[in-house]
């Protein structure tokens, strides 16, 4: 099943370093080389129609656990990454670090090796929109059919076993306390949290009744101040090999979506390439969030107000506080989404007398 001479901390550890030197954009050759590398340690992996790695150690029906990461980072171009150790934490040298996902590909990595039962899919283009989760609910969803459970590691902190992304339930309340309680009796310190935005166990909600993003011990993703806490990794990996997935429960029914209002309508997957003007957008945001300038965001912002009210809305907006779960937000959806009606949920959501 995998190579014979790593134990399964050794390896996560191999995972996790090899993964944070490359710089990894969807489709480029940092992407392409993980792959390989992962290939390579996990002789059974096969790639599907769109490029995602399955693994498969499922031993019996009763195996019904599904783990995602996603390969990709929100890198721009590809190259070596320089990290460094300091202060307990790893870091890159003034650039991303790419722990959003590559300690969650480490963490699938040392499952796999620690002979943990369960299907293992290592997706594409997560930061590009979920393209690959998008895929698999396309073309695979008789496979998630298979799953009372889809589990990411794909999220910022240490606490938290998340129940909602972009507004919407993922999982029920019963299920992520009873995971917190299994995570907790290792030492660690997790409980249920609503406030997710979207990671690509979001594209499987109304197939698969429990989906799920757990902390990773990451902190300011998609910046150049983004640093991974070893320790907290460390108490992960032992962590996630003692808990009973198969036995957590499952209470949650995928066919009864919880309603919620969403500005922007469907999300359905379009070609927003199409569309220059959204990729124009696509582009301030994105270099906006990858520097941390939440002027520039409000900028944006104050661009959807008339004209002779917008010097009054940027002295509002100035002293304006943008909470990071909606800039996540943004930066996940601004691609399914109609750009303008996007910033204007966020204007709305954090300057409501602007509206």
């Amino acid at each position: 099943m995998t190579d014979a001479t790593y134990s399964p901390h050794v390896l996560a550890y191999d995972v996790l370093v090899f993964s944070l030197t490359l710089k990894r954009p969807h489709s480029g050759r940092g992407v392409q080389k993980l792959v390989k590398y992962l290939s390579a340690k996990f002789p059974t992996a096969r790639a599907d129609g769109f490029g995602n790695l399955h693994v498969d150690t499922r031993k019996d029906a009763t195996n019904r656990t599904l783990f995602v990461a996603h390969l990709d980072t929100v890198h721009r171009q590809d190259g070596k990454n320089h990290i460094e150790h300091k202060g307990g934490s790893l870091l890159a040298v003034n650039d991303v670090l790419g722990a959003d996902d590559g300690a969650g590909i480490a963490l699938l990595a040392h499952l796999i090796t620690s002979n943990v039962p369960a299907y293992y899919i290592f997706t594409h283009g997560e930061e590009c929109g979920g393209l690959g989760a998008k895929h698999l609910n396309r073309h695979h969803a008789t496979l998630l059919a298979e799953f009372d459970r889809a589990i990411a590691f794909d999220r910022r902190g240490t606490s938290d076993v998340i129940t909602h992304q972009g507004m919407a339930r993922c999982c029920s309340d019963v299920f992520a306390e009873s995971l917190s309680d299994a995570l907790n009796s290792q030492g660690m310190l997790y409980m249920p949290d609503p406030t997710g935005s979207y990671t690509d166990t979001a594209e499987f909600t109304h197939i698969i009744p429990e989906c799920t993003n757990i902390s990773t011990g990451y902190a300011d993703e998609h910046r150049k101040t983004e640093r991974l806490s070893l320790a907290h990794f460390r108490d992960l990996l032992n962590a996630v090999t003692a808990v009973a997935w198969d036995s957590l429960p499952t209470a949650r029914n995928p066919a009864e979506l919880d309603a919620f209002s969403s500005p922007w309508g469907d999300l359905e997957f379009d070609d927003w390439t199409t569309d220059p003007e959204k990729c124009e957008l696509i582009e301030a945001v994105d270099f906006a969030l990858l520097r941390g300038d939440s002027r520039q965001l409000k900028s944006l912002m104050a661009n959807l107000i008339p004209f002779q009210h917008r010097a009054l809305a940027m002295r509002e907006l100035r002293s304006l506080e943008i909470p990071e779960d909606y800039l996540e937000m943004v930066y996940h959806s601004i691609e399914d989404a109609e750009a303008e009606e996007l910033l204007y949920w966020l204007l709305e959501m954090t300057a409501p007398s602007l509206c």
